[in-house]
């Protein structure tokens, strides 16, 4: 399993996660935003309390990802 390490493969795969769990988030948030019959100020709390930690794990593991390159 030497080739695991060599291409840095679970690295990718969580990265390659974390970019899709961004963009599910963000197809709805844009769903939710523009059916909703709620004011414009639940909208955009509802939007961060959901995004927020999405953002902060994609962050946070293209970080790690990016400072990891480097080590191998």
């Amino acid at each position: 399993m030497l080739w695991i390490d060599k291409y840095a493969v679970v690295r990718r795969v969580v990265l390659g996660i974390a970019i899709w769990m961004t963009w599910a988030v963000s197809e709805w948030s844009m769903w939710f935003a523009t059916g909703n019959a709620r004011n414009g100020m639940e909208i955009a709390a509802i939007l961060a309390a959901i995004q927020a930690p999405v953002m902060l794990f994609a962050g946070t593991v293209f970080k790690v990802y990016a400072d990891s390159k480097g080590a191998t």
